[in-house]
């Protein structure tokens, strides 16, 4: 229960870029795409009663034990999903992620950005590992020693690579170069220690995307 109840860095950083909009009144409705056990959406909910607010994840676990600590919001709904999928045809004023673009696959990604555009009505925030040096994307391998060790082990077969690509990376990548010109970057925010700690010192950005006009619809 501790989770839900400190205000954390993630939830700073959120709550901070919420608050910089011009138009933030405007913002009715929220959705977090991979929610896990909910942590952002309890401040979410707290710091903004009146807003609806939504969240998915693909682990159902996870959203079960959202559901037991969110239940005490009548204005939080969460349900199980897949980001590659995204069936869902609502809309929402305002879809953000978390550390989760990190973690879909090159194949995926640009397809979980173009469902995040099509139910966006006008904001997209991403807090991402995001590169600074243009390169379209990157695959980053933690350097920890438990998986140095795997890497030694293992370095004969032909596991290694699928270990890579499930379990032992994150992507950094330039998310201007994934985003179509329906949507404009307003805010590039790179985190720093007084903001965060340990890598995403190094990677993490906060990056806020608007609907131009143009692509808004009526």
């Amino acid at each position: 229960m501790t989770a839900f109840i400190e205000l954390g860095f993630p939830q700073k950083i959120l709550l901070n870029e919420l608050q910089s909009l011009e138009d933030f009144n405007s913002v009715k409705s929220v959705l977090e795409i991979g929610c896990g056990i909910g942590t952002n959406l309890f401040h979410l909910a707290k710091a903004y009663p009146q807003m609806k607010i939504s969240g998915f994840d693909i682990d159902a676990q996870r959203i079960l034990l959202a559901q037991t600590v969110l239940k005490r919001f009548n204005n939080v709904n969460v349900f199980v999903e897949d980001a590659r999928l995204m069936s869902t045809l609502k809309r929402y004023d305002l879809v953000f992620t978390s550390a989760v673009l990190m973690l879909i696959s090159s194949k995926d990604i640009q397809e979980v950005i173009n469902k995040i555009e099509k139910i966006s009505n006008n904001y997209i925030i991403f807090i991402e590992y995001q590169s600074d040096s243009h390169v379209k994307e990157e695959l980053l391998v933690p350097d920890t020693l438990k998986f140095q060790y795997l890497r030694t082990k293992l370095s004969r077969f032909f596991l290694l690579p699928q270990m890579l690509e499930n379990k032992y990376h994150y992507w950094k990548r330039d998310y201007e170069q994934f985003i179509s010109k329906d949507f404009e970057i307003i805010h590039k925010r790179k985190i720093t220690k007084s903001m965060w700690s340990g890598n995403w010192v190094r990677h993490g950005y906060v990056m806020t995307f608007k609907k131009v006009k143009s692509s808004v619809r009526g």
